[in-house]
């Protein structure tokens, strides 16, 4: 092979080994999804026949607190009219709103209550609210149009590098609220723990037993 070969070889080697080198402006700069805190909120309107809260809407209001405990952050808001016509229902739809969510696990210790001026309104609602958090996709995004990838000689990141990526993740995420901060964990279970060092003291095997069913043995039928 001759040293012209050779040095032509090595040209086509170090151009396509150029191809495939990701550029700096790639490394650690892909979109990422944003998250937005949002108010969730309910207005639970009294009954002055029922004698507080109008019971025909609940089935929404349930479906309303299933959300609260699946997404929400923080504590419950309910804020109560003040200064209404019926006082007497006003407060039956408060115990009866209380007891509701006693009944769903919702203690007074998560609930944050307060009052609003009802303005001599006969009857006015009770308004429950929580905040939510929503991820969305990144807005360097927005409105960019697509490039011709055939025609990119610079080697660089086309505008919507990442974006469909984000915008996925963003769609995906269980809760919002994990793209800011991370989850707290539960408590070590001290008496497992305590077991666990008790027999690996004792020089016994720490691991769980298994039963038959439970092993990963290979049946012996077809042998």
């Amino acid at each position: 092979m001759t040293r012209i070969t050779l040095l032509l070889l090595s040209a086509a080697g170090l151009a396509l080994s150029g191809c495939y080198t990701m550029p700096r402006d790639r490394a650690g700069d892909l979109p990422q999804p944003y998250v937005t805190q949002e108010t969730a909120r309910f207005e639970l309107a009294m009954s002055a026949n029922e004698g507080g809260l109008a019971w025909s809407q609940m089935g929404a209001f349930s479906a309303f607190i299933d959300a609260y405990r699946t997404d929400g952050a923080g504590p419950l808001v309910v804020t109560f009219p003040d200064g209404v016509t019926d006082a007497e229902v006003a407060d039956g739809a408060m115990s009866e709103l209380y007891a509701y969510l006693d009944g769903r696990g919702i203690g007074a210790h998560v609930i944050a209550s307060g009052a609003y001026d009802a303005q001599g309104s006969p009857i006015a609602p009770i308004i429950v609210s929580y905040m939510v958090y929503a991820a969305h996709a990144p807005r360097e995004c927005e409105n960019l149009g697509w490039s011709n990838l055939a025609g990119e000689f610079d080697n660089r990141a086309y505008p919507r590098f990442g974006c469909a990526t984000a915008a996925n993740y963003a769609a995906m995420v269980g809760n919002a609220y994990d793209l800011v901060g991370p989850s707290s964990s539960a408590p070590a279970d001290a008496g497992r723990n305590a077991t666990i060092m008790d027999r690996w003291r004792a020089g016994q095997p720490t691991s769980s037993q298994r039963s038959e069913d439970e092993s990963g043995a290979v049946s012996q039928v077809a042998e």
